[in-house]
């Protein structure tokens, strides 16, 4: 616990053992203090945060959900990414096969095909969402 001191002065408490969905637990006092921003960046300096608008990821990423971006990864086809074509930033699947482009995951908007004409580049791997329910 001293590790986790060190990084953050904002602990939260975390229940030591895992609660169920379906049958009721009782978590009593086994909570530990834990430091959500290292869980989420992994002390990761690459890793910055961006809020989403909109609903073209809206299967798993919904308009004001808070997005973890890991700018150190590499983007593999399949992951979510948030990408800047000719100098507009969005959020979408990236496919690598068999054309370049980004796909999104609301059957209403078209997938952004990426010719050698367009200025891309991936900023970032998605690898945490964090929703207000």
């Amino acid at each position: 616990m001293n590790q986790l001191l060190r990084h953050s002065k904002n602990l939260s408490r975390l229940a030591s053992v895992a609660i169920s969905c379906g049958t009721a637990s009782d978590i009593s006092n086994d909570l530990e203090l834990f430091d959500f921003n290292e869980y989420l960046t992994n002390g990761n300096d690459g890793v910055f945060y961006v809020r989403v608008v909109g609903d073209s990821m809206e299967a798993e990423i919904w308009n004001g959900d808070l997005l973890v971006v890991n700018r150190n990864l590499q983007a593999r086809s399949g992951d979510k990414v948030l990408a800047s074509v000719n100098g507009s930033f969005t959020v979408k699947i990236f496919s690598a096969r068999p054309k370049l482009r980004l796909v999104a995951a609301n059957a209403k908007y078209k997938s952004i095909e990426i010719s050698r004409r367009d200025d891309f580049q991936i900023f970032g791997v998605i690898t945490h969402i964090v929703r207000k329910v």
